[in-house]
């Protein structure tokens, strides 16, 4: 019985650092269970009443990322993502390919500026060619335009 739970513990360990290398260390799990490790005395109580192990004990803590994990299973219904990880694997997943969301910019933190600038700077010379496209486009637009109501009118 051991055994099944470590090699669970260890597929659940494998699936996270997939989706972010650093996720294994904010979770417990035990055979069917994950949970966001939660730090209050009431998470405690979670974790020794149903024999819960930190996915990777040796992984550092980021509170703000263990924030946002925990604010992430309460809003989706902690009972049920803690059930059901291959949902909650979805969800992260979901969570961490949107560039907008709160745990996607804490996880990405690190990496995030030398990408914005480079996207910053291709962004801007877009933007810049399609508004001299848009400008020359406006111009003669209008000069067309009061011709032809200037042939209308008469």
């Amino acid at each position: 019985m051991e055994d099944q739970k470590k090699s669970i513990i260890e597929s659940y360990r494998k699936e996270l650092s997939d989706i972010h290398p650093s996720l294994p260390a904010y979770f417990y799990a035990t055979t069917g269970y994950i949970i966001p490790w939660n730090r209050t005395p009431s998470g405690e109580e979670l974790i020794n009443r149903f024999l819960l192990e930190r996915v990777d004990p040796n992984g550092e803590i980021d509170d703000e990322v263990l924030d946002e994990l925990v604010r992430i299973w309460v809003s989706e219904s902690w009972y049920g993502l803690a059930v059901h990880p291959p949902l909650a694997f979805m969800l992260l997943k979901r969570h961490l390919k949107d560039p907008k969301s709160k745990l996607s910019k804490l996880l990405y933190k690190d990496a995030i500026p030398d990408n914005v600038t480079e996207q910053t700077d291709k962004k801007t010379e877009a933007e810049e060619y399609l508004q001299s496209l848009i400008g020359a486009q406006a111009v003669s637009e209008n000069k067309t335009e009061t011709k032809t109501r200037g042939r209308r009118k008469t």
